[in-house]
């Protein structure tokens, strides 16, 4: 593959990972509302988890793994079970939180700023099917597909999706300093509302 072919090939990779991470879903909201409560580390802890969980996903479908990605496509309903229910505790919890003290952060809770991050992302069901869609519309991926183009797809995707995480905690650090206290309490009143709603939906789905 010549260096014009991986470049080309490198860039469709980063707009994927860029469409997959672009809309707006329950761990947008987190980040934005650690962003802007409790400092720039824990909103990139947090798309980090995110991007991590993009990146096995995207690794099973360029890959091909098969028998994975079987395998959690049939386990798609008790996904959506366990993420609607995890997402309304998260945003009930949300809603009742009192604003931190400080921006600052020890290394225990960015790890569970990471940790949830990644758990809410692999536990919805529709990453993986909007990446899987994207990639084989696309025809980026098919059966032939050469291992350093995998590889090169892959690291494209990546890119994309922590460029977008890092879009979004620039944006959100950059208004943080407009919120007061007061301003702070209701941004977790109403990020732990949205939160809900997404979980509320995907009980929903899953009742379907």
């Amino acid at each position: 593959m010549t260096i014009t072919a991986s470049m080309l090939l490198l860039l469709k990779g980063l707009l994927v990972g860029i469409a997959v991470a672009a809309p707006v879903g329950p761990v947008a909201v987190l980040c934005i509302r650690r962003t802007i409560t409790r400092g720039t580390a824990h909103g990139v802890a947090t798309g980090l988890g995110a991007v991590l969980a993009d990146a096995i996903f995207a690794a099973i479908v360029v890959f091909g793994i098969a028998a994975i990605a079987d395998a959690l496509l049939a386990w798609v309903d008790p996904l959506q079970l366990i993420g609607g229910v995890v997402l309304i505790a998260i945003g009930i919890v949300t809603m009742r939180r009192a604003p931190p003290a400080s921006a600052g952060g020890d290394a225990g809770s960015l790890a569970r700023a990471l940790a949830t991050a990644l758990a809410l992302t692999i536990t919805n069901p529709f990453t993986i099917l909007g990446l899987t869609a994207l990639l084989a519309g696309s025809g980026l991926v098919h059966t032939e597909i050469a291992r350093i183009d995998a590889s090169v797809l892959l690291t494209g995707i990546v890119l994309g999706a922590a460029a977008w995480w890092g879009f979004l905690v620039i944006g959100s650090r950059l208004v943080a300093e407009k919120f007061d206290a007061p301003h702070l309490k209701r941004l977790n009143q109403i990020s732990g509302a949205v939160i809900v709603v997404f979980g509320v939906v995907a009980l929903i789905s899953w009742l379907q």
